[in-house]
């Protein structure tokens, strides 16, 4: 991690935003050292228990390389925070979020739903609505409510159109 000095961190940062990191990434990275200093884990702790190496870990705070969902699923759980905490403050709850939170892939929400991946990204996107019972199974994927599924939920034309398309007919 670089230096804790203000400026020199943000001549850190700026110059590795130029080489095509985001800042999300720098916060994930930044929110991670925090919260590993804050509890009793090492990074060497925090390497064991994730079950990989200490680099990668120190790859994870230093911002170089960017966890997976289940990286970051498993940092969470050893750091004793909610997945949520080391996100940016602001960061919208979508569907990523909320499954990432878990540490599952779209297959595995998937396949917890009963529909093809590509199925369940389109949902993801906004390219396809969710019906009410996959909203529901959603939801239990999740472990949240079909609130905050729906909340969740990217605005989809198939919602604009199905809602307008009665209206206009009259």
């Amino acid at each position: 991690m670089p230096s804790t000095d203000p400026v020199r961190r943000r001549v850190w940062v700026t110059r590795y935003m130029r080489h095509g990191h985001g800042r999300s990434q720098v916060e994930l990275a930044e929110r991670l050292v925090q919260a590993r200093t804050d509890g009793p884990a090492s990074v060497l702790d925090a390497a064991r228990q994730i079950r990989t190496l200490v680099v990668q870990v120190s790859c994870y705070e230093s911002g170089r390389t960017r966890p997976r969902a289940k990286a970051v699923q498993a940092l969470a759980a050893v750091l004793g925070v909610d997945v949520l905490q080391l996100l940016a403050p602001g960061t919208p709850v979508t569907l990523v979020t909320l499954r990432a939170r878990l540490g599952l892939t779209q297959d595995d929400a998937a396949t917890t739903l009963g529909i093809s991946r590509s199925l369940y990204a389109a949902v993801e996107q906004g390219k396809r609505a969710a019906s009410v019972p996959e909203t529901a199974a959603l939801a239990a994927a999740l472990h949240t409510s079909v609130d905050q599924v729906r909340r969740a939920l990217p605005p989809s034309p198939a919602y604009g159109s199905a809602a307008a398309g009665p209206e206009e007919e009259r």
